[in-house]
């Protein structure tokens, strides 16, 4: 290689790593204005770039890949496939970066060890490379008012509330626009936040979340990465399916000339604790059953009866006197369902009532008792099998409704017929 060929490969490889390291995302240059500034055209550029991708000097993103070539999203395609898309496309959607092999030989790296994520972002691993975390990662965060953590199934974020924030010290802020629920081998609950997001993070946060990173194999959640990536979700929460399920039952119950079952819908004021709890504690538990009776038995609308079975009931004493008495909601749901339905197989109801009343007793235990919070992993179980009944009993109520002359042509989202539903 000649001495004027080997400047220009250098001058071009200068280029290209002062535009990673000036920007601000750790962005490629595009290959055109790679072309424009050393006044190449296209059969030029695209032999120097085959050289210096050979000599693991850079690597390439394309939009027919990435959509976005400017950040380099994930793992680096093989050489290989990285020419062949080289050969085959336009040069205003394929984007430059220096290779992490190059990056590696650099003496004087922009981000030290007290950032531990920047500078593995400007080493060259993928914005969306995966890290994670203890559950513990979140404790100071929950325990502390001034901040605000934001819990939506199977993702959230952090930041610090308006008002505590200029008085903040630095090294305490955070904005962490995103983080998932994610599993480790032993099937456990761990955080997922992308190394874009931890990159962002000041250098005191970095060694905060840095201590409670998890070195072990763990499992990310794969519609949490298509939400990051703003793509659809396959599939709906089981959160999310509960209260469509009943937000139909309510619509039925109106379209057969009746008040709807239930009060509220919740669909658009859904309960902030109705949700994937992070931490496994008796409080969140108790705050989940609570919201959960609220949705459910102490929900249901009296008036959907009224006309059609007594909301009254006479109990005689033990002095003999006749006491009238309200009958409870669930006993009017069952009264009134059992009295005009007859299924083949009865279990599902059942179980339906079952479950009510189930919720409506893990509910008053609280209630009677004063009780010191306690930490315990089972509380994990407990919310899942629970919420799995809760969704089954009202998908139940909703089976049955479906069977009334009048809603014959009823149609529910083609997500909630087929049941893509996930537990988070």
């Amino acid at each position: 290689m000649n001495k004027e060929k080997v400047a220009l490969f250098e001058n071009i490889l200068h280029e290209v790593y002062s535009h990673y390291t000036n920007s601000s995302d750790f962005n490629g240059i595009s290959l055109t204005n790679l072309m424009k500034l050393f006044k190449l055209n296209e059969v030029e550029m695209k032999n120097i770039i085959k050289e210096m991708l050979q000599n693991n000097k850079i690597t390439l993103t394309f939009s027919s890949v990435f959509l976005n070539p400017y950040i380099k999203a994930f793992h680096d395609l093989s050489v290989e496939k990285q020419i062949t898309l080289l050969d085959n496309e336009s040069t205003d959607g394929i984007c430059v970066y220096p290779s992490p092999h190059y990056l590696k030989q650099i003496s004087s790296p922009k981000y030290t060890e007290n950032e531990p994520y920047s500078r593995r972002l400007f080493y060259g691993e993928p914005h969306f490379q995966p890290v994670y975390f203890e559950l513990s990662v979140l404790e100071k965060f929950f325990n502390d008012p001034r901040y605000i953590v934001h819990n939506d199934d199977y993702s959230g974020s952090i930041y610090v509330r308006s008002e505590f924030y200029d008085e903040m010290q630095e090294k305490d802020k955070i904005n962490l626009q995103t983080f998932g629920l994610a599993y480790t081998e032993q099937s456990e609950r761990c955080i997922i936040v992308y190394l874009r997001y931890l990159a962002k993070l000041s250098p005191d946060q970095q060694q905060y979340w840095k201590r409670y990173e998890i070195s072990g194999k763990c499992k990310q959640n794969i519609d949490y990465l298509r939400n990051t990536l703003g793509e659809w979700a396959e599939n709906v929460s089981i959160f999310i399916a509960f209260l469509e399920e009943l937000h139909h039952v309510c619509e039925m119950t109106k379209k057969i000339g009746k008040p709807p079952l239930f009060r509220n819908d919740y669909k658009n004021n859904r309960p902030k604790e109705f949700a994937v709890f992070l931490r496994p504690t008796l409080k969140n538990y108790e705050s989940f059953v609570h919201s959960l009776d609220k949705m459910l038995s102490e929900n249901i609308n009296k008036e959907f009866f009224r006309g059609d079975i007594s909301l009254e009931e006479e109990i005689e004493r033990a002095d003999g006197k006749i006491e009238v008495r309200t009958k409870g909601t669930i006993a009017l749901l069952e009264e009134w369902i059992t009295s005009r339905f007859k299924p083949k197989d009865p279990e599902p109801m059942k179980k339906l009532f079952a479950t009510l009343k189930r919720i409506r007793r893990e509910r008053q235990k609280p209630a009677h008792s004063i009780q010191e919070d306690v930490y315990d992993k089972k509380y994990f179980k407990l919310q899942d099998d629970l919420i799995i009944d809760a969704y089954s009993a009202v998908r139940t109520l909703r089976l049955i409704f479906a069977n009334h002359p009048l809603l014959k042509s009823y149609k529910v989202p083609d997500w909630l017929y087929e049941g893509k539903i996930t537990l988070y």
